[in-house]
């Protein structure tokens, strides 16, 4: 695993917070990793420990640095995410049962439109008179 991800890896570990700080957290960390990489591109997991921190100091200090304003903010941001997340997955099983339903419906009516009925004349021959049955049977 490269320095940078392994580096990133320990932060998320690091820090103790809610999903949704963690990752707003470690979206701006992320930036102050990569500038250090664009500017020592072959630097190894212990230079970056040297220039910024061990992941465990640079996750507890940027939690302190934050207000209580932005971990709040962060928080709403997360919730709401989560909210259309979970509105867009019922909407899309309501979509699917509304699909089935109508593909139940359409199998059944193409189903009840393939009864045939069939009818059969029977002539019976009798000395004096000739009487006719029908006979219903359906398919």
């Amino acid at each position: 695993m490269n320095p940078r991800r392994r580096y990133l890896n320990e932060v998320e570990a690091a820090l103790s917070c809610p999903k949704g700080v963690k990752r707003a957290v470690l979206r701006k960390i992320k930036d102050d990793v990569d500038a250090f990489f664009l500017e020592h591109p072959d630097a190894s997991m212990e230079e970056l420990k040297e220039t910024l921190g061990t992941p465990e100091a640079f996750a507890e200090e940027f939690l302190a640095s934050l207000d209580t304003e932005q971990v709040q903010d962060m928080l709403r941001h997360a919730r709401t995410r989560k909210r259309i997340v979970i509105g867009l997955c019922c909407a899309l099983v309501v979509l699917l049962l509304a699909a089935v339903v109508v593909v139940v419906k359409v199998v059944y009516s193409e189903t009840k439109s393939g009864v045939e009925t069939v009818v059969v004349t029977v002539a019976e021959n009798d000395k004096n008179a000739t009487s006719r049955t029908t006979i219903e049977e359906t398919l």
